[in-house]
């Protein structure tokens, strides 16, 4: 219950999203405003992209994070009553890792996805995602609170591997379905779901957006 009425004081300071068919709407999904947002729940302190859309990504990564394969905390955050979120880690829907969440109920169904083309992304085997406890829905917004394992290497068009530098930046894409009942089986990873209706782009900066190795292993340990 506390959990809960954490999650439900944090949420309530993201603006609501404008009508769907509303001409400012499309423009407003065109930009982000960055800041910093720290879990009272996992301690973690992430670097944060919220849309004028309504919804919010956030990435944090450890300060030993080094090399080409290192975890990636994300949080992806979208009003209550709409369909799926989702982030690519390459720039782009295809031949990147796509991190997806959608509301089940009082809960939150994660998973990653990829795509040869553009079509429906089936499940990814190369990466995987500890949903970490302050994940969850209230009355007006879901959240996605998670760890990727897989998500700063992988293999792109044709030949060679695309890796993530964890003290630099990445072109991060990302989607929003607005559309109550979407996804078809909600508490199914592998679930199809509807064509989202909006995507952009935004830098990510990592470097910045490091946190203590300690402090991301004990968030860790709570997936």
């Amino acid at each position: 219950m506390k959990a809960s009425l954490i999650f439900q004081s944090l949420v309530g300071l993201v603006m609501a999203v404008p009508a769907a068919d509303s001409a400012d709407a499309l423009v407003a999904r065109q930009s982000v405003v960055t800041g910093k947002y720290c879990s009272p729940i996992t301690q973690l302190c992430y670097n944060e992209y919220t849309t004028q859309g309504g919804s919010t990504f956030r990435v944090a990564v450890s300060d030993a994070a080094a090399g080409t394969t290192f975890d990636i905390a994300v949080q992806l955050l979208a009003p209550a009553g709409q369909g799926w979120v989702g982030l690519s880690f390459g720039g782009s829907m295809t031949y990147a890792p796509l991190a997806v969440g959608w509301p089940n109920g009082q809960s939150v169904t994660g998973t990653v996805r990829w795509a040869n083309g553009h079509t429906m992304p089936t499940v990814y085997s190369g990466a995987t995602l500890k949903i970490l406890p302050d994940s969850g829905t209230n009355g007006t917004h879901y959240m996605l609170s998670a760890i990727c394992t897989g998500c700063s290497s992988f293999p792109r068009s044709g030949s060679g591997t695309k890796t993530l530098n964890p003290s630099g930046t990445f072109r991060a894409a990302w989607a929003q379905n607005i559309q109550r009942g979407s996804v078809a089986q909600p508490a199914n990873p592998a679930s199809n779901f509807n064509y989202h209706q909006y995507f952009n782009y935004f830098d990510a900066d990592l470097g910045s957006a490091k946190v203590p190795a300690a402090q991301f292993q004990a968030a860790a340990a709570l997936a």
